[in-house]
């Protein structure tokens, strides 16, 4: 039976959007409207109404859910207390509705009560409400992820929902991405930590081009959580975690990041930070701690009330470090603290990679893509030699996709790969590179050879 989980109290709701609002998603399947008079929940695929909050100007603690359609809906109290000292079916934050996924059920004459009703705090005093004013005109058409640019879902991108498998020994399949097993288990840990509401996050680090940012999104498809990445870079200040104040037609008004919205909603969510060390100033990173420690709610300054981050909302940030990385800030140790979890990422062997190139740019000669990873490979063995490499740059493997993807349009394969490498490296580097491109492309190339059948075998049987 579905459930939709995690929206905020009525209190909350009406203090969020006092002049009214409308086609707000909640959940999968289903979207809310609020104005002065109650909160109204609807289906999306008609737009018919499930379940009306009454009584919210006085928002007694137990406000009726009515019966819509015939359709069985059981009062929860989930527009009223997210949380509370309730147990199993009960569990707070949740309606559950049968039909939700599908048509509406049969009548029945006369559902049973339940033989023991949660007790539920009294809800706090209600505050004033507005004057009504003009609605929101909303769109037509239902929004099934709601007003936040930068939201991302697997239905996006894919036909059909991708999923996590085994390819090899001690590799796996995260949607495209190709990634030790160990690292997937990691972040299912963290998740099982956030769905019981424990300030559990996951960081993952490593060189540039090994797919961090990838892995994060597309662990979150497999999970079916809608994902909102964050630029580190474009956070000047604590508050820019959560939104600004910016100029209006009625003066200054206080605008909600995407983050924050997602957050709002309520609903199981990932959001991605992506290059944690990247922000403005170091002070800048200590906007995101409060969400993170054992009360996971923020205050932003300026920002008309809190947000409070619920079970199953996920966090996972990415950063490099290194001393080639000189456009970052130092991470206080406070915030690292935050992250339970963490997943170290790095190049893998030869036949991994080589397949990550042809998988990730079909068409691809496989001979060509292995004689690209050999170069990459050799080069990122010799990175830390200041003779050979003084830039200390790397090939990494987003680099050697790029050439590939040069390749298969026509462009000669030395050539795109100097291409590549000359917006990369130094001019006192070019002499080390000359002899790795000439080894695997040049007129004397070794035979490519020496493959792992064992490891070629494993994959092909995974379908990757």
């Amino acid at each position: 039976m579905p459930n939709v989980s995690g929206l905020a109290s009525a209190t909350a709701l009406l203090a969020q959007h006092p002049r009214g609002v409308n086609k707000v998603p909640y959940g999968r399947f289903a979207w809310y409207s609020v104005d002065s008079t109650g909160i109204t929940l609807h289906r999306n695929s008609d737009d018919a109404p499930l379940a009306v909050v009454t009584s919210v100007s006085t928002l007694t603690a137990r406000a009726s859910l009515k019966r819509i359609d015939t359709d069985t809906v059981v009062p929860v109290n989930a527009f009223l207390r997210p949380f509370g000292a309730v147990k199993s079916y009960w569990r707070t934050g949740e309606y559950r509705w049968h039909p939700l996924n599908g048509t509406p059920s049969a009548p029945k004459s006369a559902p049973a009560a339940p033989k023991r009703q949660p007790k539920v705090a009294a809800a706090p005093a209600a505050a004033p409400i507005p004057a009504p004013v003009a609605p929101i005109v909303a769109p037509a058409a239902p929004i099934a992820t709601g007003l936040i640019g930068t939201l991302k879902t697997w239905r996006d991108r894919y036909a059909k929902q991708p999923v996590a498998k085994v390819a090899t020994k001690v590799y796996s399949i995260v949607g495209d991405v190709l990634a030790p097993s160990t690292d997937l288990r990691i972040l299912d840990a963290m998740k099982r930590g956030r769905d019981k509401g424990r300030p559990t996050f996951a960081l993952i680090t490593g060189p540039a081009g090994t797919a961090k940012t990838k892995l994060a999104v597309e662990w979150g498809f497999v999970n079916d959580l809608p994902v909102v990445v964050v630029d580190g870079m474009s956070i000047q200040t604590a508050s820019d975690w959560y939104g600004a104040t910016l100029p209006t037609a009625g003066g200054f008004e206080w605008v909600w990041s995407d983050m924050a919205r997602l957050i709002m909603t309520g609903q199981p969510c990932l959001i991605v930070i992506d290059e944690l060390n990247r922000p403005e100033n170091e002070r800048a990173l200590n906007g995101i701690m409060p969400l993170m420690d054992w009360k996971g709610t923020a205050s932003p300054i300026g920002a008309p009330h809190a947000i409070r981050l619920m079970p199953g909302q996920c966090i996972v940030a990415t950063l490099n470090e290194g001393v080639e990385f000189v456009g970052t800030v130092e991470v206080d140790a406070a915030v690292r603290d935050r992250f339970a979890f963490g997943v170290r990422m790095t190049y893998t062997n030869e036949v991994i990679e080589t397949r990550i190139i042809r998988q990730q740019v079909p068409g691809i000669d496989a001979d060509v893509a292995k004689r690209l990873v050999r170069i990459g490979a050799g080069q990122r063995a010799k990175r830390d030699d200041d003779e050979q490499y003084p830039s200390h740059n790397v090939l990494s493997t987003r680099v050697l996709i790029d050439v590939a993807h040069a390749i298969n349009d026509g462009m000669d394969a030395k050539e795109a790969i100097w291409a590549a490498a000359r917006a990369r490296f130094w001019v006192e580097d070019e002499k080390a590179l000359n002899n790795l491109i000439e080894a695997q492309f040049g007129p004397n190339a070794v035979v490519s050879a020496d493959d792992d059948e064992d490891l070629e075998q494993m994959l092909d049987a995974s379908g990757f």
